[in-house]
């Protein structure tokens, strides 16, 4: 399988012109709404960082492999700032990014807010030919097993409306259609990065005072490539622990669960599952992410979406 899945990258090799989505697939965002969008740099008044692993296709050889950390937080009013590092993997293909983002925040009323994200970032690819079975291949530049790297910046945009428990967002995760171009034995390789727009929605229903759901809606395009969507839902009790499901448009299945410790720690698993394609012959695809949330004043301290509870205040003023 492997060399099988070596010789089909390989043709693109020879056209000379490889094109990709290069947006590695999260679920950070059930716990982490920055992931999904810039915009969302600093919502909660917090200060948060994460750290999520992502392994697909477990038991197939050069499946994707994912991992990535961030950080964002509050530093004036209304402003906030935020920063990711985003290491992806599949077969002899690695990428590397890192960005910075600014959000702006604009309330427009008590129940309604705008919020603006825009991020730089620094992205980097690698073709690991070392790694690859050169059996048969009489390409100078398989035999030598080099490794062939490109690095370019990019941008992403992010808009949110925010009406009460109501999220309805874009955003744009590449910006500008970059290429990454390398040179080897007088061929070009080039790595085109293509606009990538996604829209998403969440909405917080309140069901009594212990349990909620949280629906979510996603859909993504890109130029070439079919319309994808998910769908995922969260059931959370007292805002401690939760359970979701998630389908993907793509035949994909998954479900989470996950808790929230002294209002600072939080864990959630996601495991997904396919009887169709190439996943089919996996132990499915798993996914952890760790969270840690530092409250910049606990007098204006706001939890995030998955702690919309204050229990702090008296019985009467949070129940409906």
């Amino acid at each position: 399988m492997k060399k099988t899945y070596f010789l089909f990258i390989l043709s693109f090799y020879f056209s000379g012109i490889l094109i990709a989505q290069q947006i590695p697939i999260f679920n950070q965002y059930l716990i982490n709404k920055y992931s999904l969008s810039p915009a969302y740099a600093g919502y909660n008044n917090n200060f948060e960082t994460f750290i999520t692993y992502r392994q697909n296709w477990l038991g197939i050889s050069g499946a994707p492999e994912s991992k990535i950390i961030n950080i964002n937080g509050p530093f004036a009013k209304n402003a906030c700032f935020g920063a990711s590092i985003i290491a992806d993997k599949i077969g002899i293909f690695r990428s590397y990014s890192a960005s910075v983002n600014y959000a702006y925040h604009l309330p427009l009323n008590e129940t309604q807010q705008l919020s603006f994200g825009l991020a730089a970032e620094l992205f980097e690819n690698h073709i690991e030919l070392s790694n690859s079975s050169t059996e048969g291949i009489i390409d100078p530049v398989v035999q030598q097993n080099q490794l062939m790297t490109g690095t370019t910046f990019n941008s992403s945009l992010g808009i949110v409306y925010t009406y009460q428990e109501l999220n309805i967002g874009i955003v744009i995760p590449r910006l500008l259609e970059n290429e990454i171009k390398n040179e080897v034995e007088n061929d070009n390789v080039l790595f085109t990065l293509k606009r990538h727009f996604k829209f998403h929605s969440s909405y917080t229903y309140k069901i009594d005072k212990d349990w909620q759901i949280e629906p979510y809606f996603i859909a993504e395009k890109t130029l070439n490539n079919p319309l994808g969507f998910e769908i995922a839902a969260l059931i959370k009790y007292f805002e401690q622990v939760w359970l979701g499901l998630c389908y993907r448009n793509s035949n994909s299945y998954g479900i989470s669960f996950g808790a929230t410790y002294f209002e600072k720690f939080v864990m959630n698993y996601t495991y997904e599952f396919s009887t169709e394609g190439i996943s089919g012959a996996s132990s499915g695809t798993h996914e952890i992410s760790i969270g840690y949330l530092i409250s910049k004043n606990k007098s204006t301290y706001r939890k995030p979406s998955i702690f919309k509870t204050d229990l702090s205040q008296p019985y009467y003023k949070w129940v409906k």
